[in-house]
């Protein structure tokens, strides 16, 4: 698996609600969200650690 397909499965994995869809809309759990992209962005030299 490509490093992009891996991030894209670990944001899909923070919505809920899949199944459901387009029944009931995605709920996104946005402190897991937020938390994985601040660890990409910070391995990825993109933000620094306070």
């Amino acid at each position: 698996m490509k490093k992009y397909d891996i991030l894209i499965a670990k944001l899909y994995a923070c919505c809920g609600n899949q199944e459901e869809f387009p029944c009931e809309p995605i709920t996104i759990d946005t402190n897991k969200m937020s938390e994985l992209l601040e660890g990409v962005f910070i391995e990825a030299g993109l933000l620094e650690v306070e």
